[in-house]
Order: C-alpha cells, then sequence, then structure tokens
C-alpha cells in the first residue's frame, strides 16, 4: 500500500495505491511459477496471459448514487512496450483498464389512505403509482391519490390503510410502523382488524398502556419478518397493515381531523437495522423523525398542497390523511309510483332513523323493493323522487338529476315533466331541446328560486331528540319505454341530487356523499328499475307421416319424429322402380308455433315454401292458400291468443310429384310471415316474412323418395341406407316393395 505521496504504508485508511509483483521473474524463480508471459503467434488465435486478484472492502454509503470507479494499470515491465508507458495512465493505452461498481439503494416509502367508513369501502384513495421518476434519476415514486379531507362525522369508524413500498434495489423490513393519533381519534382496541395487525398504544412518556383514553400513539410490527422485495425497475413491491379508529368527539372540536403515520423502524436484507439517510444507509428518508404538529397546524397540516394529485409527506417514509366533519346531509330515494293508469303504491320507502338516532350510522335505512318491474314497449312509466335530509342543518335540494338509459325515452312535452320543470342535457351537460341527443334531465323544482311562498322547499333538518321521521321533499318526471340495449332487458335508472344549499343559500359540504358524482353507496342517489317484457315467438316444423297409395290401398308410417328433433332425421320412402308411376306419396307436415316471451300475441300467418318434387293440392289443405306454385300461406290460428308459453300446431299436407328425376332429398321450409301483440312489440329475435335461415321463427323438414331395381339393388340399397344412418343420421321410415 502506498499513500498520497507515494510512501508505502501499513495503515488501510491512507493508502490510494497498492502495487503487486505477483507476477515477475524474481516470483516465478522464488515459487517455481511459470509468469513468463509468451508471445503472440500469427498462427494462433488466443493470446497467453496470466492472473492476479485483489480484494476491497466498500466504504462508501449505500445511499451514494456515485459509481465508484477502479483503475489499474501495469507499473513495470521486462521490455519496451511498443504503444504503452508502465506507470503512467495515459487514455486509450492498452496497458491499463477500469472496473466500476455502484451500491444498491435502500429506500423504503410510506403511503396512507382510508379504505372504509363504517361498512362503506372507499377505493378511490388508493395509490396510483407513477414510476417514472423513480426509473429516471428520482429516488421516489410518484403517489397520486387524494389527500382532500373525507367527510365523516361523530361515531364514525374509519379504516386506514398504511402501505409500506420499497422503491430500493435491496430487499428490506419496516419492522415497525408508528401511527400519531390526534385526539379526535380513537383507537378501537378490541376490533379484530387492530389485534390481527399488532397494534399497540403508548401515552405521552412513550409507555406502552392498555388505557385508550391515554393513548397518543400506537406501534405495529406486523411487518418486522415480511421481506419487502427490491424494486425490479417495473414492478414496487409493498406490504401494508391497517387500523381502526373511531371519531369522537373533544373540546375546540376542529373542522379537520388530520392523522400522520411513518416507518419508525426498518432493517436491510441482513437484518441490520437502518439509522437513515444521515447515516448513509436509507436513500432519501430517516425513520423515526417526523414533526408531528399541534392545534391548527395539524388541522391544517399540507393544506396549501391539498388540491394536487401527489402530496408527498415530510418525507417519503411518512405520509396523512384527513377527514372533515360536517352534518349537513341530504338522501335520495327513487321509487315507481305509476305505469300508465295503474297506481302503484307498495314501492315507497318505509324508513327507519334508528341508525341516526342512536349513532351507529349516518344514513336511515330506507326499505323499498328494488326488484324490477314489469313493463312493455310504450308503457309511461312515473318515477318520484324524493329527498329527505338526514342532517342537523336545514337545507335545499337545488337540483336534482336523473339519467337517460337505453331502454327509456324522455317526453318533453308530458304534463308531468313540464309540471316538475325537467330540462334535457346532452352528452357534453349543454341544454338541448332534441330527445334523441339527450344523455340527462335535470331540474330546480325543489329550489330556494322556485318557492312561491318563503320555505316552502326547503327540507327540515333532523332533530335525534325529538323526531322519528324526516322531513323531505317530491318530484316526480314520466319516461316512456321502448326496447332495450341489455340482454337481461333490466333499465336502470339512475337519480341524484347534483347540487345543494343551506337554508341561507351557502355551499354545503354533505357529510356522507358528493352532489352530481355518482359514488356507489352513496345516500345522495338512488336507482329504480323495470323489466321490459318481449315477444318472441318460435316456429318448429317436422314430419309426422309418410303415406303410400298404391292400387287404392293406403298405408300409413308415423315417422315418431316430434318438434324437439334437432336435426330431424330424413323421412324416406323406397319404391320400386317398375312402380314409380303407379304410386302416390305423400308427407304429412307438422308446423308448431310456441311464445317464448314474456308478452302474449297471435300467430297471424304462416307460411310454407314448397321444395322441387313435391306439390300442393288444394283438396288436401281447405285451411291453406296458394300464393304461387312455390308458396302457400294459412291464417287459421290468427285468433288464437299465446300466452307465455303456449303453442299452437297447424298441419300441411303435400304430395310427392311422381318421377324418376324428383329423387333424393326435399327439404320443406315453414316460417311466421305476420305476427301481432297489443304492444306492437317486435319479435326480439327474428323478423317475419324475411325467409332468413337461422331466425327462430323458420323451421324446415326433410323427406326422401328413392327407387330400386332388383334384387343386387336391394341389397345395395340396404347397405346404403345402413351407413347413411351411420354418417348422416337418415332414418328409413319404411320400405315398400311392389312387385
Amino acid at each position: 500500500m502506498y499513500d498520497a505521496d507515494g510512501n508505502e504504508t501499513t495503515d488501510a485508511s491512507k493508502a490510494t495505491t497498492i502495487t503487486t509483483d505477483y507476477l515477475s521473474k524474481a516470483q516465478e524463480d522464488a515459487t517455481g511459477r511459470n509468469n513468463l508471459l509468451k508471445a503472440f503467434e500469427m498462427t494462433k488465435t488466443t493470446l497467453d496471459y496470466r492472473d492476479v486478484k485483489v480484494a476491497f472492502e466498500v466504504t462508501e454509503p449505500n445511499s451514494s448514487k456515485n459509481v465508484i470507479i477502479n483503475h489499474a494499470q501495469i507499473a513495470e515491465d521486462t521490455g519496451d512496450d511498443r504503444d504503452s508507458t508502465p506507470d503512467e495512465w495515459n487514455e486509450g493505452e492498452d496497458d491499463q483498464d477500469i472496473e466500476q461498481i455502484r451500491l444498491k439503494d435502500f429506500d423504503l416509502a410510506l403511503r396512507k389512505f382510508v379504505t372504509k367508513i363504517n361498512s362503506k369501502e372507499i377505493t378511490d384513495r388508493i395509490p396510483q403509482v407513477d414510476l417514472s421518476t423513480l426509473k429516471g434519476n428520482g429516488t421516489t415514486a410518484t403517489y397520486n391519490h387524494s389527500k382532500k379531507p373525507l367527510s365523516a362525522y361523530l361515531g364514525d369508524v374509519v379504516e386506514y390503510t398504511i402501505r409500506v413500498y420499497n422503491e430500493g434495489d435491496s430487499e428490506g423490513y419496516a419492522t415497525e410502523i408508528t401511527d400519531y393519533l390526534p385526539k379526535q381519534l380513537e383507537f378501537i382496541k378490541d376490533n379484530q382488524t387492530n389485534i390481527a395487525n399488532n397494534w399497540k398504544m403508548y401515552d405521552a412518556n412513550g409507555n406502552e398502556t392498555q388505557n385508550v383514553s391515554d393513548a397518543v400513539t400506537i406501534k405495529s410490527d406486523k411487518l418486522k419478518d415480511e421481506k419487502i422485495p427490491a424494486f425490479d425497475g417495473d414492478t414496487l413491491s409493498y406490504k401494508e397493515v391497517k387500523v381502526v379508529c373511531k371519531v369522537v368527539a373533544t373540546d375546540n372540536m376542529p373542522k379537520k381531523i388530520t392523522n400522520i403515520a411513518e416507518i419508525s423502524k426498518c432493517e436491510n436484507s441482513n437484518r441490520i437495522e437502518v439509522k437513515g439517510h444521515a447515516s448513509g444507509d436509507e436513500r432519501d428518508s430517516n425513520p423515526n423523525q417526523v414533526t408531528v404538529p399541534t392545534g391548527t397546524e395539524l388541522e391544517n397540516y399540507k393544506d396549501s398542497e391539498i388540491n394536487k394529485d401527489y402530496v408527498p409527506g415530510q418525507e417519503d417514509d411518512d405520509d396523512f390523511e384527513k377527514l372533515l366533519l360536517e352534518e349537513f346531509d341530504l338522501s335520495l330515494r327513487k321509487f315507481i309510483t305509476a305505469v300508465n293508469d295503474t297506481q302503484i303504491k307498495d314501492r315507497e320507502p318505509k324508513v327507519d332513523v334508528t341508525p341516526l338516532k342512536d349513532g351507529s350510522g349516518t344514513t336511515a335505512k330506507y326499505e323499498h323493493s328494488k326488484e324490477p318491474v314489469l313493463v312493455s314497449n310504450g308503457n309511461i312509466v312515473e318515477y318520484t323522487i324524493r329527498v329527505y335530509n338526514e342532517g342537523s342543518v336545514a337545507g335545499y335540494a337545488q337540483e336534482v338529476k336523473d339519467d337517460i338509459p337505453e331502454g327509456l325515452e324522455f317526453l318533453p312535452e308530458n304534463e308531468t315533466n313540464t309540471k316538475y320543470r325537467w330540462v334535457m342535457l346532452d352528452k357534453d351537460g349543454m341544454e338541448t331541446t332534441k330527445v334523441e341527443d339527450a344523455q340527462s334531465i335535470v331540474t330546480d323544482y325543489l329550489s330556494i328560486e322556485q318557492e312561491k311562498t318563503a320555505g316552502e322547499n326547503l327540507i327540515k333538518a333532523f332533530d335525534s331528540a325529538t323526531m322519528d321521521t324526516l322531513d323531505y321533499k317530491d318530484v316526480k318526471v314520466a319516461f316512456k319505454v321502448v326496447e332495450p340495449a341489455t340482454s337481461d332487458r333490466i333499465v336502470i335508472n339512475k337519480a341524484q341530487i347534483s347540487k345543494e344549499c343551506d337554508e341561507d343559500e351557502n355551499d354545503v359540504k354533505d357529510r356522507d356523499s358528493t352532489p352530481d358524482e355518482w359514488i356507489e353507496g352513496e345516500d345522495d342517489q338512488d336507482i329504480e328499475k323495470v323489466k321490459v317484457q318481449y315477444f318472441d315467438l318460435s316456429l318448429r316444423k317436422w314430419v309426422t307421416q309418410s303415406i303410400v297409395i298404391e292400387d287404392g290401398q293406403e298405408k300409413v308410417t308415423e315417422t315418431g319424429h316430434t318438434a324437439e328433433d334437432d336435426p330431424e332425421a330424413v323421412a324416406k320412402v323406397d319404391l320400386k322402380k317398375s312402380k314409380i308411376n303407379n304410386v302416390i306419396v305423400k308427407f304429412r307436415f307438422k308446423i308448431r308455433v310456441k311464445n317464448e316471451g314474456t308478452i302474449a300475441g297471435y300467430v297471424k300467418e304462416i307460411k310454407d315454401y314448397i321444395p322441387d318434387g313435391l306439390k300442393f293440392l288444394e283438396e288436401d289443405n281447405p285451411l291453406w292458400k296458394k300464393v304461387d306454385e312455390k308458396t302457400i300461406t294459412t291464417d287459421q290460428c290468427k285468433d288464437v291468443l299465446l300466452k307465455p308459453g303456449d303453442t299452437t300446431e297447424v298441419e300441411v299436407l303435400l304430395t310427392w310429384i311422381n318421377g324418376e328425376d324428383n329423387m333424393g332429398v326435399m327439404d320443406n321450409w315453414a316460417e311466421i310471415s305476420k305476427d301481432y301483440n297489443e304492444y306492437g312489440s317486435p319479435d326480439i329475435d327474428s323478423t317475419p316474412d324475411n325467409n332468413k335461415k337461422g331466425e327462430d321463427d323458420i323451421d324446415d323438414a326433410p323427406v326422401m323418395v328413392t327407387v330400386q331395381t332388383g334384387e343386387v339393388a336391394r341389397y345395395t340399397g340396404i347397405a346404403i341406407v345402413v351407413l347413411t344412418i351411420l354418417t348422416t343420421g337418415v332414418v328409413l321410415i319404411k320400405k315398400y316393395v311392389l312387385r
């Protein structure tokens, strides 16, 4: 070892260079080791070489971003090197080289967010992590999640999630997390979540306590043995704990409750405690060093940054969450009160205010059916939208909004809609007079501006000590039912409060909901459902008999086929060639129409398409009419009302046209050509009289006539029939051997 002045030293801390003669001639002579480097021979493709090794201990801090560069060069050789100078560092010479290392970073970060208030899940405050900064030159990811205070009230039970991310490239452990409790948050000692997450309470002197009222901090070691994988450049791993607290009253109750948490202890992958950035073993933060303000400073903590998508902590290993205490609270319920001229009285909410009176909840219980009301196309449905006041502050529903889902059409000229001052809005929220452009409707019918006498639209506050019912105001709206787009044919109509104010027209913050934002679970919104009944007639056709008439003798063979046969086997008749022109062959077909929908209706006409090889005889089919040589119709079922599930059947008898050219399969199709229901509802999955195969209002039934000659042909025919049965499902109905 040599110091900066080139003097040999035994003090490693002073050494700036080291040398070795391990590969020298002297060491070869002393050890017998062959150190001679042979000259390069042009006939060979490899160079001769010798190695030495050296070991160092890294002293650079773990948090350093510096790259450590180690230089090595030949300091002395036994010849005159042709392209380099020993013991001189000249860039580009080949007797020198470098190697570089960079230390792995240890870096844990923490984020805190509310995930539940009472039984209401909160999902929109979970951090959305942007890694672009971390992948660049930054040391911390961007955690986008709202820090705007969440509305809460006294008695609310709030669940927080504290998530620890590993932003470094070294594994680590968050061995202790500390949460600093403001006076308005009471740790729930017996809560199962708190027990499962290993929380312990500590008093102002840092001593563990079992007294909830003495607890000012809580600590969890739940993650002490849960290794958090290092950041691999794409995936930011994390572990989390949860804590549950209750909002309680204190003297000088603040409007905002701020709760701060931090990583207070952590260990690296070798289970060595990390001291922090100041000690060089954490990249950008120091465990257990967050500053917790008091009084109004705590209440207004980071309010200047609160509207940002990402609000960092003091360091990246601490974070906060806020609650906003408010008592203004309007709720809304929606229910159907009429379909056409029929009044519906069993869907009005029955209100239980027990949760409001005993403090167990912020919303009353509204019992009323949400099972869909059955309607049909063209029905006029009247909805009632009722706004209740659950809070302790009187107020107005300045505007109520209702959406227009597919399946409902707003009626701007309807008497109910004009009375209640509904206005149509397009997709951009702009007023429109075009029904086809309307996406929602709004009304100011309950606003303070529309009062004819002072206070007539004011919804009175709820006094839990003196009242057992909630005050409310109603608006109504009417829609026409049209064909829905949903597969289940259930149309869901949403209504919500879009603007509200107190009795002095001041803007207010509802304690448990956000006006004009549809957030699942909030009480200022509701849905109502209708199920649109549908019309659906289907048709099935099959062969019931084959009839052979010879010498005045009629032989009838039952096929055994049914409407459910799918595919239907071919009904087959074999004839001897010599008798082709001496017999009459007929096939009897049955056609069934079934109502598979939910609306009763009629099949007004059935059309049959006669295939080549068969003919229609009017004397055989008195209830059928001939349209042309290939088409016949019947209206014999036109007055038969088909209720859902009902069926009706007709028959048609077609005759084979004798001739050797009319052999093989003849496919007879029939379809519904006219239908009707009182609602004018079109068939849900088929179109009458469009001759479109594949729809359920059209079906076919195949028949076959074949001829045989001689015994050889008979046996050959038998073999063909057997093969056909095995391969195509053709059924031989009967063989007539004519002599």
